[in-house]
């Protein structure tokens, strides 16, 4: 990375294009909500041929996949009996009390000492729409994006939102994409609007949480219809060595397959992954994984023996170096939840029975 790219953020052409991006590993689970419910409270969701917003779809080139969410309450239901109190300020925190959220560890794509030297970068983005067809409903998505310390109790920071009645932080519009910025007011709009906002990470924050709900400048007609899509939060270190890739399953998933195997990718920034230095602990204990080195990633493998048990929460933590002049050594753990599932032995087949009884009668007897 040159001088010039570590100078700070910058914004092409109304896409996520910021320095060190190639580095950045986003933290949010799910955040295309391709995969159920794995890593938000709960939303429902509808496939892109069903177009109930105007306008075009989210650009392919953003890779939206085949499906968008909406209704994005902390559980079913939970806006039934929502009244809106008449203090705004009030009424942001009571609408974050019942909003989706995910709550995710910023360590887990830099360390907590450079946060704190001011060297963690962050890009915040999602698109946003609403219903608009057979007729216009007044409902508006809203995003909001917290820090907190370690505890995940006390806010560092200001609130980052994403309101889809204006175009503040507003960076494409589906229906221009991607030259032409979205209208001022777009309450009356159901277009898919992307939304960024980037900055350096506060001094002091180790957690973020992202709330997803309904916006608190638009009305409400029965189930509020915000749809939301391509939620994503891009975290790395402007002086960047190596980093958490990817992993299966993904940190966080719910309903994983009992015979599934862990797979890890480190990959190669600034500095090389030091195979000899990489520890694996699988639920506490330290494990001898499979390792492989191609290119600039490093891909670690471990199959648990035998079948996890069902509902089953396992942690993974892996503790790797570098090979730079002077050592960097990070950690990465993650959880994952194994699927219900009854394990039944049938004993042996009734016919192997049949045909053991038969051979014996028909042996020649002494």
């Amino acid at each position: 990375m040159n001088k010039t790219s570590r100078r700070g953020l910058a914004i092409l052409a109304g896409g996520l294009s910021f320095v060190g991006s190639a580095n950045a590993i986003d933290l949010i689970v799910n955040g295309s909500f391709e995969t159920g419910t794995n890593g938000w409270l709960y939303f429902n969701t509808y496939n892109y041929s069903q177009a109930y917003f105007t306008g075009p779809p989210v650009p392919a080139s953003e890779v939206p996949g085949s499906i968008w969410s909406w209704e994005h309450p902390s559980a079913s239901g939970a806006w039934d009996n929502f009244v809106k109190p008449t203090n705004e300020v009030d009424h942001l925190q009571y609408n974050l009390q019942w909003a989706n959220s995910q709550t995710v560890n910023l360590t887990n794509a830099l360390t907590g000492s450079a946060i704190d030297a001011g060297l963690g970068r962050y890009a915040f983005s999602s698109w946003l729409a609403s219903y608009g067809q057979p007729h216009q409903n007044p409902e508006q998505p809203y995003v909001v994006l917290r820090f907190f310390d370690t505890a995940g109790t006390t806010q560092i920071s200001g609130n980052i939102i994403f309101d889809r009645t204006v175009n503040t932080l507003a960076v494409s519009y589906a229906n221009n994409y991607p030259t032409n910025p979205p209208p001022a007011d777009l309450s009356a709009d159901h277009d898919w609007v992307k939304y960024l906002a980037t900055g350096t990470v506060p001094t002091g924050a180790r957690k973020a949480t992202v709330y997803l709900t309904r916006s608190p400048n638009a009305g409400k007609s029965n189930t509020p219809d915000t749809y939301m899509d391509l939620i994503k939060l891009d975290v790395f270190n402007v002086n960047e060595t190596t980093s958490f890739d990817s992993s299966s399953p993904v940190p966080g998933q719910n309903g994983v397959s009992p015979d599934a195997s862990v797979t890890m990718v480190l990959k190669d920034i600034s500095t090389q992954v030091n195979t000899n230095t990489i520890q694996y602990r699988f639920d506490g204990v330290l494990v001898t994984p499979a390792t492989q080195k191609s290119g600039n990633l490093t891909t670690i493998q471990y199959d648990p023996p035998g079948l996890m048990s069902p509902l089953s929460t396992h942690t993974n933590r892996i503790i790797w170096s570098d090979n730079g002049g002077t050592v960097t050594t990070k950690t990465n753990e993650f959880t994952f939840r194994v699927a219900a599932y009854a394990n039944i032995s049938l004993g042996s087949p009734i016919y192997l029975e049949t045909f053991d009884n038969v051979a014996k009668k028909a042996l020649p007897t002494n």
